[in-house]
Order: structure tokens, then sequence, then C-alpha cells
């Protein structure tokens, strides 16, 4: 057996080891085991895909159990009071009791990007080729009215502005508890009466994957803001339109087309929505000087940020030319792979890596089989391999210490298919 074939086993039985019984679902490491994060779900769901789908069926009832009676499909579900997530079962806890969450289970209130209609598409693809149209319709039929009444949320609640494009109110709400991308607009934030919190994680600023001690205390006021204020986000002073979300909206919302026609639903809304965000989107993201695209901040009226990867995940949305799908391959090869294999792949960032997986995504999403292209999937190949043949495997820092593995099991498989 090939050492391949000795991590794809192994990362297959991680999968099968760490599944919960009880709430069908998979957590995301070890330290979250209490809690189903939404946006790991949709991730971790391409590992199953290519072994167990029935378990990708389980993990999105799970998950659209917690759904709010608006139509919001919140980022976490609660099944424990786990001291490794904040905010936690106690803070959200605090919500008006008229509100619109769920009975059955805890949540947060915090959103997720989209992901269940590019998934669960996927899914539909594979069921109708190993048991036929009827089956597939019948497993769209389940999830089809979920899927649009978030999106809907989503459509209205985070895009007053009717762009398209969705706004977060909180860095949490980007999918990734340790991102980078926001420090500029938290560092022009002070926060004020914050409540007493312990820190999950070292406390310590490495310029990576941790926040300073000033950055966290706006990460908490934040969330206060989201109680305090009665969820009237026009109030908070962070108002993100995050092109990775936005795109990830897009191509959901393409994907939740072609469920429609399956299912022959109206599609008139869908293509209002799809319509605005490809008015939108180059005016809104588009940097002219660096030629990137780049998040954009709704209370500063600017751009902000500026990495690579977060520019080229416009590729997911299929709207790119042909030039610049080009263009990109030949940036990664001569820049991006080079920068990673000298701060040593060990060190890529989990943002980073789901990044790189969604472009991967964005160039099948095309259609385009370009020069230099394997090399991409090789380098997140072999940044997959590292993680998951660490000795410290099991204790990988970070929140998607189980997504590695069906990352890994994706990209294997996708390669052989």
């Amino acid at each position: 057996m090939s050492s391949d074939n000795v991590l794809l086993k192994r990362a297959k039985e991680t999968l099968e080891r760490v599944w919960n019984k009880n709430n069908l679902y998979t957590p995301s490491s070890d330290e979250g085991a209490g809690v189903q994060r939404i946006f790991d779900t949709g991730l971790l769901s391409y590992g199953y895909i290519h072994f167990d789908i029935d378990k990708i069926i389980d993990q999105y009832r799970s998950a659209f159990k917690g759904q709010w009676k608006n139509g919001m499909l919140p980022g976490s579900i609660f099944y424990n009071n786990t001291p490794s997530h904040f905010p936690d079962i106690d803070f959200w806890d605090q919500r008006k009791e008229n509100d619109n969450s769920p009975e059955i289970v805890n949540t947060s209130s915090f959103i997720h990007p989209a992901m269940s209609a590019i998934l669960l598409w996927d899914v539909y693809v594979k069921i109708i080729k190993e048991k036929g149209e009827k089956e597939g319709k019948i497993f769209l039929e389940e999830f089809y009215s979920k899927i649009f009444s978030a999106h809907n949320y989503l459509l209205k609640e985070r895009d007053v502005e009717g762009s398209g494009m969705v706004t977060i109110f909180h860095p949490f709400e980007s999918g990734f508890l340790h991102s980078t991308r926001w420090s500029e607009v938290l560092d022009t934030i002070t926060p004020t009466n914050i409540m007493p919190y312990h820190r999950i994680d070292s406390g310590e600023s490495d310029g990576e994957n941790h926040y300073t001690k000033k950055q966290y205390d706006v990460l908490v006021f934040l969330s206060q803001n989201f109680l305090e204020k009665e969820y009237d986000f026009s109030k908070t002073q962070f108002q993100v339109k995050d092109v990775v979300a936005s795109c990830m909206l897009y191509l959901s919302n393409k994907k939740l087309r072609k469920m429609a026609s399956v299912l022959n639903k109206d599609t008139a809304e869908i293509d209002t929505w799809l319509s605005r965000f490809e008015m939108n989107f180059i005016k809104t993201y588009f940097d002219e000087e660096s030629k990137t695209f780049r998040d954009y901040d709704l209370v500063e009226k600017r751009l902000i940020g500026g990495s690579t990867l977060v520019s080229f995940s416009s590729l997911i949305t299929g709207l790119m030319s042909s030039e610049f799908l080009e263009r990109t391959v030949d940036i990664f090869i001569r820049e991006e792979i080079p920068r990673m294999k000298k701060k040593g792949f060990d060190k890529v960032s989990n943002e980073e890596i789901v990044l790189l997986w969604l472009i991967l995504k964005g160039f099948a999403e095309h259609g385009g089989e370009y020069k230099g292209l394997r090399k991409i999937r090789g380098c997140l190949r072999d940044i997959l391999r590292d993680k998951i043949s660490n000795d410290n495997y099991k204790k990988i820092d970070g929140e998607f210490e189980y997504v590695f593995s069906a990352l890994f099991i994706d990209v294997l498989e996708g390669d052989r298919e």
C-alpha cells in the first residue's frame, strides 16, 4: 500500500472514529466536540462524499434542526456547554425570549458562509448516478425549501443594500476563528463595557493564528452587540462585505437554481439574487490599483486587506475570464507555492488551506484544465499530507482538526476520479 493510500485509510478511519452517533455530526476537533460548526459541516462532508453519503444527509438534517424561524442557519449548534467555544451556550441564552431561535437545540446568532447548496447539489449528482432521478428528487425535496429560506435571510437581512453580496457583523461569521483578515478594522474599534470572559486560546498574538488582547476585547464587544442592540446591525461598528462569503453565496445560488429547475420551482427570485451579484461584484470588490479582489468595509467605505488567496476566491463564481484564470495559475506557481514552501507546509494556516481548496473548486466550476493546475493541486495535497502525517496528528492546533482529513480525502480521490 502506497504512503498516500495509508494516509487515505487513516483519514477515513478518523472521520469514522469521531462521528457523533447521538447527534449525527462530525466535530471540527476534539476540543470542540460538543459543537457542530456549519461551515465545517460542509467541508467535512466533502470527505464523506467519496465513501458515505448517508452521513452527509444525517449531518445536514442535524444542521437544519438549528435553523431559525426567520430562515437564518446559525454558524454553531451546541450539544453541550463546551469550554472550548466562545461565545458559548450561556452567552447566547441571554437572547430575548421572543426571538426567532429554535426551541429544540441551542445555537449561536452568528452566520457562516453559505455552503449547503454547493455540497448538497454534489450529493444529488452522486445519488442520481447511483440510485436514479427519482431518489435524487426525493433528496432535493427534503432540503430545497430549507436552503431557499436560509438564502432568503442572507439576501434580505444581511444585504439591506440589495447588492447580492453578504455582510458579516463579526469576524467569526467569516467561518474562520483565527483569521488575520480583519485586523485593520478591529484596530479602529474601541470596546466599552466588556463582559468578563475567559480567553480560549493562548492569549498571545503570533501574527498568524491569534488576536492581540485588545483585538480579542473587540471580538467580545462585537458579540455583546448582537444581544444588547437586539440585532439592530446598523449600529455595529463592524460591517464588512466579505468577498469569500459573497462568492460562496453566489455559487450557492447557482446550485439552488439548478435544484429549483429539477423540482420545477419558480426561479424568479433566485435569478434576481444572481443578477444583483453580477452587476455589483466588480465595482464592490475589485481594486484597480492592485488588480485584486478585496473585502469591503461598509462603515469606512473602503477596500481592506489584500491576500492573494482571498482575491482568487472569486474563481468559485465561474465569472472570471480565461485570461484571469491563466494569470492566477501563473501567480500561484511563481509566487504562492514558493512562499508556502519557504514558510513550511506545517505553518500554512487553516484559512489558507481552505481558501486554496475553494480556489481549486473554482477551477472545476469554470471547467478549466489550465497548464500548471496540477501543480496547485499537488501543493494542496502536500500541505494536507504534511498535516495528517504529523506525529501530533490528533492534536492539530486550530478549529479544523478533522477537516484536514476530509479535504485530503477529497483532493486525493478527486485526482483519481
